[in-house]
């Protein structure tokens, strides 16, 4: 997605609807705008504003190389839905073994294919120290350790809870940091897993005592990121920690997330950052601003829509290159839905709502598989009766008949804004309809519009609307988008009937929206 901006008029384009494993979509640079109040010199057509505000947007809507299997029903494509045939499975009944109730943090050993979960807590029981993994294509949960398991022993004797976890891909080691024992020590240890023995780690320097801090791997730079976690009072600290020289840095930023504790933080191996969501603040408050840190500086990238103030877990899904935030908890108790982030345009989205009873627990991305997997911890308040060991997956497929495999359907957006100074129409077309784009027998190829805001596009026909091409009459999407408020804006939900029979190969169509003064 990208913006299209000046003085007068805003637009915001997404490309969406479909990534084919054959062809990876990425945002065309290409558009093309034309607007009122252009300089001399500039390149653009000028029009006179008390007649006329033109805006000319074009994107693209790519079904790359794929084709729908023949044995298939009609498969219905729709950007809108956002919780399009996504799967939330308890698989429990197929995977036997399973650790035993608790609440602990999760990280995927991307090497070895495997989820490492290490300690965590049954309220009111214990604290555990022993060491599970979880092969989620074998639907597998092995018990590697249950005491001492080299001569370093394992983190924490007397069990761990409350510590950093990341894995480290250059070294191939899980990498734990701080957390609290079962007697309530804290601790500023440094223990690296490779799967088959804990060892203590030696650094010169290291962060101080803590709990609450959240670390991911940042396989640009080979490092570990720490932030946050509290010893008494949160820290808005950044740590490094480079495990081939066994150190620990402290970074100086110019700008910094505020002090806080439990945020969920990732890395996007695209764009080579760290991606930051939520928290606890020092007043125990709930927090849902987004920060990306590049190495050097932190930035709050926080805009648009996001996900309720909260504690949660976020991972990145490089297939999608998105950002998954999975459930989590807040002031009011366990939020049941799940988002999205793209870090190319900073905007999160909903993308589906449990029917489950709200859970937090260990949770990560299988990147092998593309699949989310869940250990529930509690389902309720913190007692020992609440709480769960069940194993939940969490993916997404295409709805209305297998596409062949290829195919990964997320509710993703057109987003239009007038921050103008003139009430605008926008109208759409496209350069092929239906027949032509998509082929087959009975396709079909609508867009509508979502009201986020009640001050946008208060006209707006909500009804899905077959998209006429560029020989046709253009279609009205909102008759009168406004320009008074502080953000008018409104979606763009694209829907698609695929057709069993269609001809496997490229398969494209562009999108344009035109504005005019009303």
């Amino acid at each position: 997605m990208f913006y299209l901006k000046n003085n007068s008029i805003a637009l915001l384009v997404g490309i969406f609807i479909v990534i084919s494993l054959a062809s990876i979509l990425s945002a065309p640079r290409g558009a093309v705008y034309i607007t009122g109040h252009a300089a001399s010199g500039d390149s653009y057509t000028t029009f006179n504003l008390s007649e006329e505000v033109s805006i000319l947007v074009t994107g693209a809507v790519n079904f790359g190389a794929g084709r729908v299997d023949i044995n298939a029903s009609n498969a219905i494509l729709d950007s809108g839905l956002g919780s399009y045939d996504y799967h939330f499975t308890n698989i429990s009944a197929d995977v036997g073994n399973m650790p035993s109730k608790r609440f602990s943090p999760m990280v995927f050993d991307s090497d070895r294919g495997v989820f490492v979960m290490y300690g965590g807590l049954l309220w009111g029981v214990g604290v555990f120290n022993d060491t599970w993994e979880f092969n989620y294509s074998s639907k597998t949960w092995t018990h590697v350790t249950s005491a001492d398991s080299s001569a370093d022993g394992v983190p924490g004797e007397d069990g761990l809870l409350f510590n950093a976890i990341a894995y480290d891909s250059s070294a191939k080691k899980t990498i734990i940091f701080g957390g609290q024992d079962g007697v309530g020590t804290r601790f500023n240890d440094t223990w690296a897993y490779n799967g088959i023995n804990w060892t203590k780690m030696n650094p010169d320097n290291y962060p101080p005592e803590r709990i609450y801090s959240t670390m991911i791997f940042d396989s640009n730079r080979n490092v570990s990121v720490l932030f946050g976690g509290k010893d008494g009072g949160p820290f808005d600290e950044t740590w490094e920690y480079n495990y081939s020289a066994d150190n620990w840095t402290q970074i100086d930023p110019d700008t910094s997330p505020s002090a806080r504790t439990s945020a969920g933080m990732t890395f996007d191996s695209k764009t080579n950052k760290v991606i930051l969501f939520g928290g606890q603040d020092a007043s125990n408050d709930y927090l849902n601003d987004t920060w990306e840190y590049d190495g050097t500086d932190w930035t709050d990238v926080t805009t648009g829509a996001a996900p309720s103030a909260r504690i949660a877990g976020i991972f990145y899904d490089p297939l999608r290159d998105r950002v998954l935030l999975q459930l989590g908890g807040d002031s009011v108790g366990f939020p049941t839905d799940i988002w999205d982030y793209d870090p190319s345009t900073h905007l999160w989205h909903r993308i589906y709502d449990t029917n489950l009873i709200p859970a937090v627990g260990a949770v990560n991305f299988d990147t092998k598989n593309n699949v989310t997997v869940f250990f529930f911890g509690t389902n309720s308040v913190f007692t020992a009766a609440n709480y769960t060991n069940e194993t939940w997956v969490f993916n997404y497929s295409a709805a209305g008949g297998n596409a062949n495999g290829s195919w990964f359907v997320y509710k993703d957006y057109f987003f239009i804004e007038n921050d103008g100074t003139v009430n605008i129409s926008v109208n759409f077309s496209a350069n092929k309809n239906a027949n032509k784009f998509i082929g087959g027998t009975s396709p079909s190829f609508k867009i509508k519009g979502i009201v986020d805001e009640s001050n946008a596009c208060p006209d707006l026909n909500t009804a899905y609307a077959d998209v006429p091409n560029s020989t046709e009459t253009p279609g009205v999407l909102c008759p009168l988008l406004q320009f008074a408020q502080d953000k008018d804006i409104f979606d763009v939900a694209t829907k698609l009937v695929v057709p069993s029979d269609i001809i496997a190969g490229d398969k494209s169509a562009t999108i344009t929206f035109s504005a005019a003064k009303v």
